[in-house]
Order: C-alpha cells, then sequence, then structure tokens
C-alpha cells in the first residue's frame, strides 16, 4: 500500500507519454492520508514526492490502500513493487 511507503522507499513508474519507459524513483516524503470525497469507493489519498533521475516530481491524491495506480489520465502507472507494473 502506498501509505505504507517512507522516505528512502523506492517506487516504479512505467511513463507511457511517448515511447514506454520505466523509470525508478525514491521516496522523499509521503502525506498524511486524508479524505477524498470525490471517490466513489470513499478511500483516503495521499500526495507522494519522489526523486527521479536527480528531478523531485510530486504525484497528487494517490489512494492510500492501492499498491498500484494509473495517472495522468493513463499516461503512466505508478507502483511500489516492479511486479506491480
Amino acid at each position: 500500500m502506498f501509505s505504507a511507503l517512507t522516505q528512502g522507499s523506492l517506487i516504479y513508474i512505467l511513463d507511457k507519454t511517448e515511447q514506454p519507459k520505466l523509470k525508478i524513483g525514491e521516496v522523499v516524503s509521503v502525506s498524511a492520508p486524508r479524505g477524498n470525497f470525490n471517490n466513489f469507493n470513499g478511500g483516503t489519498v495521499l500526495d507522494l514526492k519522489a526523486t527521479i533521475d536527480g528531478a523531485e516530481y510530486t504525484y497528487n491524491s494517490i489512494p492510500s490502500s492501492y499498491s498500484t495506480v494509473s495517472y495522468n489520465n493513463g499516461k503512466m502507472t505508478i507502483s511500489e513493487t516492479k511486479q506491480g507494473l
């Protein structure tokens, strides 16, 4: 689950915007889970900051109880494990 990630954990991103690329990021920070009233299942979401190739990225509103999620309108998949991709 994304809520179990801590600073220094690795995340895996499959970027499908052009040529599919696998990127590995290191978690910088994870926000506390918060309610998501726009989510049909009533779950909680969190914000995830990670360093990828020397740059810091923020991924907002990640479902905290998931371990793999489609992000950016399906243009990328974020996973806490390589196997999740």
